[in-house]
């Protein structure tokens, strides 16, 4: 179903402007591959532990008219107009995973991401965006743009069990100045789980924004959100989120800022109501064109209707740089965050985690890259839970249709609850070829 609606979008949105295009078939990229995967703890259990071989065969589309501006998708944040009158970005990725050990049936699994947009007349873009995943993984990334490597949703479920979630997004925005728009962004946030052991909801957003600049120095912006979750069996609730920014800009390379926002979350009896405040300050600097830095901290608080209250520094910084063979990034983040429209649907908690990655090309054939991640949640119940992976990977490119990437994984959730330590071994060989 979800697949269809991306499929249709896509055949819907006027390619013919590029038929008679000799460059038409350059906007596709095909790949096709088999991927053969060895885990220690395929049900991601903290006992009874097993292991087994999957085998993956996929086949993927990418449809790119331009590099278009990304966005944080679900969060309502500005990009600049696109240079084209209209575009469209489609990746689409269909496989069939096979278990050796019949540890868990069959299936096919689907990965799809669209953005499509248009420009109305000269200041107006009406956009659209929308995010699939049907997959048994138990742990779910972040699907935002700019999440950082190993940023796992913390309701993520502790088996195997398919699910489906796609992030529906229309947004409308007017530019009425250089970098002055008013935006409006709605978003339909679907999860399933086949298994009854997890909670399906669904989420509805509406969110406008005003970024306005009063002179080359000097701006602000200004964002609402009203936000309706519907669960299967937990209350439901209505939300409301606030922020407004003040930035002011010493050049075009250096700019400081402050920032208030506020989150309020009215559930059906018998949950529990809270707001949360977070005040805060950062600058952004662009050290040189590669590399660019930013950090913003301040501090939360939660007040919960009834309960234990949360509170800490909030912290969001970031550094990274790109060399002529290699791409760094180090981030760190913390403070307040909710977990809803997940397996577990956990709430409110206070976080705190480090995540880095790093390229390197070694020639022009071969690439090496790690990435690590450590991040700890703790909840007002007072569970504490500390996951933490470690990961590397090599790809050889002897043909530029084909490539072999070789990758490990180590991963591990510490808790304070007696029972509830997961620890996880991964090995994976992907053969791919590209058209």
């Amino acid at each position: 179903m979800k697949v269809a609606v991306i499929l249709i979008l896509f055949l819907a949105f006027p390619g013919g402007v590029y038929a008679d295009s000799p460059d038409f078939l350059s906007l596709f990229r095909f790949d096709f591959g088999v991927q053969e995967e060895y885990t220690d703890n395929v049900d991601y259990s903290p006992s009874n532990t097993r292991d087994d071989w999957i085998t993956r065969v996929y086949g993927s589309v990418r449809l790119s008219t331009e590099l278009a501006p990304e966005r944080a998708l679900g969060q309502v944040q500005q990009e600049p107009m696109g240079r084209d009158r209209w575009g469209i970005n489609l990746d689409y990725r269909l496989a069939y995973n096979y278990y050796a050990k019949d540890t868990y049936d069959a299936y096919f699994s689907h990965e799809g991401k669209l953005d499509t947009w248009a420009t109305i007349g000269r200041w107006v873009v009406v956009r659209l965006k929308d995010y699939l995943l049907v997959s048994d993984e138990p742990l779910e990334l972040q699907s935002q743009v700019g999440a950082p490597p190993g940023d796992y949703l913390p309701g993520s479920q502790r088996t195997r069990a398919q699910y489906i979630r796609n992030v529906l997004e229309p947004s409308v925005e007017y530019q009425f100045g250089k970098e002055d728009r008013l935006s409006l962004t709605y978003r339909n946030n679907y999860y399933n789980n086949e298994d009854p052991r997890y909670e399906d909801s669904q989420e509805h957003f509406l969110s406008p924004r005003l970024d306005f600049w009063f002179n080359i120095r000097h701006g602000i912006s200004l964002e609402y959100g009203f936000d309706q979750g519907n669960f299967e069996r937990s209350p439901d609730v209505e939300g409301h989120l606030g922020r407004a920014r003040y930035t002011y800009r010493f050049s075009p390379q250096t700019s400081i800022f402050g920032e208030y926002a506020f989150v309020r979350r009215d559930f059906e009896d018998p949950g529990i109501d809270y707001d949360a405040q977070n005040p805060s300050v950062g600058i952004t600097h662009a050290f040189s064109p590669t590399t660019n830095g930013s950090l913003q901290i301040g501090y939360f608080w939660q007040n919960p209707q009834r309960g234990e209250a949360l509170d800490g520094i909030s912290v969001d910084a970031i550094l990274s740089t790109r060399t002529q063979y290699t791409d760094y990034s180090i981030s760190l983040r913390g403070g307040f965050r909710e977990d809803y429209y997940t397996a577990l649907n956990l709430g409110g908690s206070q976080y705190y985690g480090a995540y880095g990655s790093i390229k390197h090309r070694l020639t022009q054939r071969l690439s090496i890259g790690l990435l690590g991640s450590v991040v700890q949640d703790e909840y007002p119940s007072d569970e504490k839970i500390l996951r933490w992976e470690a990961r590397g990977n090599a790809t050889y490119q002897p043909l530029r249709w084909l490539s072999f990437t070789l990758e490990a994984l180590h991963r591990e959730d510490d808790s304070n609850r007696e029972g509830f330590d997961v620890q996880e071994n991964r090995a994976i060989l992907r053969i791919n070829l590209t058209i």
